[in-house]
């Protein structure tokens, strides 16, 4: 087995050691992976992993109803550019405890990780590459609460090709998992950052995981009889998805060192991005989900641009009687699309270049409509 990064026993209080410590132990820069492997979490902290051993053997067990296909062990090999973001999100949140395994299975599934890579890229190279990714893991944590609090209340029957955690485990155990993720990420933030840093980054995380929080609930209780559709619409996608994606860019500004402002400013950023995350998830679903939205009353943006073009007549008749009032429909989306990711960058304008350049990249590559409005996108496209 490969050598463990620290030999020291676990602290007596049975707490979690600081990911970014146990690295420097090992790796003065605590960013480089040890010679030949993957790092992953568990009872002693952060180690090595021995490819030819079987991993997570003497993970907790959750004593509740296990689905097919859980996974006995945690994944070591991981696919993204920043494997790191994976070990610490591992290390805090799926390591130990009764909820360990629901944690595992819920997030041996990721999405893009895209609000990761968003900080990373925004961050620059003038900060702590230990600190800039444990930030990215806290991120994609309170991203994940959110993701399985809204499978609950939507009664999502799949989420990334399987069950959700609600239908595999139980809405009790996805409601504690849930508060799990959300109660890691503030761990990782007030244990892996300075304390003068961590404070601000526990402040803003705090106001994201709200702020989603009341979009959720307005959410579940708007519809297409609410007076302003498109007032309505947009402060659900601003509380929503703007939320989620504020805090990356807010957490980047933090860890620069940027002023009050300028964080300010990137939370706008994020809410004209979570604004056209949206929109763009809704013509990603098609047509025929665009029906079956209307015939529910669900408020999405096709609905609010048919109500924008025949007040007096009901905009789920419009969309589902379809032909050309519908291509105008689908029209008027992609123009409210890239208003909105041109709000965002204009926003940027004043920011330090390379989060600048990180915004506008994200916009323009992420955040493009299709040329067709019921062209099939895949929908992790826009909200994994």
């Amino acid at each position: 087995m490969s050598e463990p990064l620290s030999k020291s026993p676990p602290p007596s209080n049975g707490a979690l050691q600081p990911v970014q410590g146990l690295l420097e132990k090992r790796r003065p820069d605590g960013i480089q992976l040890p010679q030949g492997g993957e790092l992953i979490g568990g009872e002693r902290g952060l180690r090595a992993a021995d490819p030819t051993s079987a991993p997570g053997r003497n993970a907790p067990r959750l004593l509740t109803k296990r689905p097919t296909g859980a996974p006995d062990t945690e994944p070591i090999v991981t696919t993204h550019n920043e494997p790191l973001v994976e070990h610490f999100i591992k290390h805090y949140a799926s390591s130990r405890g009764p909820l360990a395994e629901s944690a595992r299975y819920h997030l041996s599934h990721n999405g893009q990780r895209s609000r990761a890579r968003l900080l990373l890229s925004a961050a620059g190279d003038n900060v702590s590459k230990a600190q800039a990714t444990a930030s990215a893991a806290a991120c994609e944590l309170v991203f994940e609460s959110h993701v399985i609090r809204h499978d609950l209340i939507a009664l999502e029957p799949t989420r990334r090709g399987r069950e959700p955690v609600w239908r595999a485990y139980g809405e009790d155990t996805a409601v504690m998992l849930s508060d799990h993720l959300s109660a890691s990420a503030n761990q990782i933030l007030a244990t892996e950052l300075p304390p003068h840093v961590g404070q601000r980054a526990l402040s803003l995380a705090a106001q994201a995981a709200t702020r989603a929080a009341a979009g959720q609930h307005l959410s579940s209780t708007a519809s297409h009889e609410t007076g302003s559709l498109r007032q309505t619409y947009e402060t659900l996608a601003r509380q929503t998805r703007g939320a989620l994606l504020s805090l990356p860019l807010q957490l980047a500004g933090v860890l620069r060192g940027l002023s009050t402002e300028q964080v300010t400013r990137l939370g706008l950023c994020g809410e004209h991005l979570g604004l056209a995350h949206a929109i763009l998830h809704d013509l990603a679903t098609g047509a025929r989900d665009a029906r079956a939205d209307a015939r529910h009353a669900c408020i999405t943006a096709p609905i609010v641009e048919a109500q924008a073009i025949a007040p007096t007549i009901d905009p789920r008749q419009l969309i589902v009687t379809g032909g050309t009032a519908l291509d105008q429909i689908h029209q008027r989306c992609r123009l409210w699309l890239v208003q909105a990711t041109g709000a965002a960058i204009d926003q940027a304008n004043t920011l330090p270049s390379d989060t600048r350049q990180a915004i506008r990249c994200y916009a323009e590559r992420r955040l493009q409509a299709p040329s067709e409005a019921v062209a099939p996108i895949p929908l992790e496209s826009a909200f994994a």
